[in-house]
């Protein structure tokens, strides 16, 4: 059907309406999901990865909100210690490619790490991806992320096997650079905060949060953003 008030087509599947199109499906390897019973159910401790690679990932201090059809709330800042373990160090690894997409809503004047494997004795050549957009050993940032990125958006940075990376802010690309660092597989991978302590920790939610072994072109990371976007009135 049509729904008029956020014009978009919808259907009705496992539970809650879903709309069209729907987020890219090839080449995703983690897809966590609040609003989908079968990633969070709204209770616990464990946050399922839905994609193939079904990897697992442990709460720590988060909360839960039904706003947006669920989300997993984090209260920050640094010392509160709220964030979600992945049970792997090779979701991401050296140089191949792949896409980080996000919708968050971040409630306070902070950058917040949303997935990467950087932190404390953990800087060299890691990976923080953020609400801001990209840093591995530099920075390709959302412009004015301070202020562009607060309330409730998508972000989404892609690296291909040179390096290259683009950037994007509510399914527009923002801004590219190159990042070419060989990142290592020294720590698991953390939603959040940095890895290995609680810093630079997002204060608000993530509504959803997934990963990509390629780079997603321009049309795909704008179909990702419309197909969640409605969830919160973006």
């Amino acid at each position: 059907r049509y729904n008029s008030s956020i014009k978009t087509a919808e259907y009705y599947s496992n539970g809650r309406w879903r709309y069209i199109p729907d987020i890219v499906g090839d080449g995703l390897i983690v897809r966590l999901d609040a609003a989908e019973p079968s990633s969070y159910s709204g209770s616990g401790t464990t946050w399922t990865d839905i994609s193939p690679s079904g990897y697992t990932g442990t709460m720590t201090g988060t909360g839960y909100t039904t706003d947006g059809g669920g989300g997993i709330t984090f209260d920050g800042p640094f010392s509160s210690g709220d964030y979600v373990d992945l049970n792997s160090s090779t979701v991401i690894s050296g140089t191949t490619p792949f896409t980080i997409f996000s919708l968050f809503n971040l409630t306070a004047n902070n950058y917040g790490e949303l997935f990467g494997n950087y932190g404390s004795g953990y800087t060299s050549s890691t990976l923080w991806f953020a609400t801001t957009g990209l840093y591995i050993d530099g920075a390709v940032y959302v412009p004015n992320y301070a202020s562009a990125t607060q309330g409730k958006h998508s972000v989404c940075s892609s690296r291909n096997s040179a390096g290259a990376v683009r950037t994007y802010l509510d399914g527009k690309l923002v801004s590219t650079g190159t990042l070419s660092a060989s990142i290592p597989t020294s720590q698991n991978y953390r939603i959040g905060a940095d890895v290995n302590s609680p810093g630079e920790a997002l204060v608000g939610t993530i509504y959803a949060l997934l990963v990509y072994n390629r780079v997603l072109s321009d049309q795909e990371v704008r179909q990702n953003h419309d197909a969640l976007r409605v969830r919160v009135g973006i």
